[in-house]
């Protein structure tokens, strides 16, 4: 067995000897982290950056000229894939998506999105009127379309940015009698509970 030991030296009730020990290890398989909102992505209009897996932008229906067909939307190497999918036809059915818009640019605008699976943890809004208050944007900038954009931007709201919800101290309860030992004799387990009072 492996075990770590738990320690209150607060407590006065000899939590010098309490342990949690496990054998192997049996679960789902522990991955790195999705990438952190906004550090770890970029907004390229210039190729693929160094040390960054990107999915593209594009729209077929802008000029040549415009030169969407370098514009990428990246997160750092190393970092598992967080799912992202472009759509220049529509919401990708079974996806959330959000619509990425420029109204001031004539070249179908309408029908862009940026795509997650079901179960993401990001909660993109989009603007192109300038970066959304309160929420950490990421600018999405082409300076050879003429079309306004400058001023676009993909933002993304945590939980914690919500006003509504505030922190609450739950506040813990002294911790119970111990436990019967569970053998009579040689090695036996003991417990002792205590709660959040909400």
């Amino acid at each position: 067995l492996e075990c770590i030991q738990w320690l209150e030296t607060a407590d006065p009730d000899t939590w010098d000897d309490n342990y949690l020990c496990h054998g192997t290890f049996e679960g789902p398989e522990i991955v790195n982290h999705l990438p952190d909102w906004p550090e770890d992505f970029k907004w390229s209009n210039g190729g693929v950056p160094d040390g960054y897996t990107c999915m593209r932008v594009l729209e077929f229906a802008e000029p040549k000229e415009h030169t969407w067909e370098d514009n990428f939307f990246c997160w750092m190497d190393g970092m598992p894939d967080p799912g992202l999918r472009w759509s220049m036809a529509g919401a990708i059915e079974g996806q959330k998506c959000v619509q990425i818009t420029e109204a001031a640019d004539p070249d179908t605008w309408t029908d862009n999105y940026i795509c997650l699976p079901l179960n993401t943890p990001y909660d993109f809004k989009w603007t192109s009127a300038g970066p959304l208050e309160g929420l950490e944007c990421i600018q999405w900038l082409e300076p050879a379309d003429p079309d306004t954009w400058d001023d676009n931007y993909l933002c993304h709201s945590w939980w914690h940015q919500d006003p509504s919800l505030k922190t609450v101290n739950g506040a813990w309860t002294h911790f119970g009698k111990w436990s019967e030992c569970s053998a009579s004799c040689g090695t036996g387990t003991q417990s002792r509970k205590r709660s959040c009072e909400n």
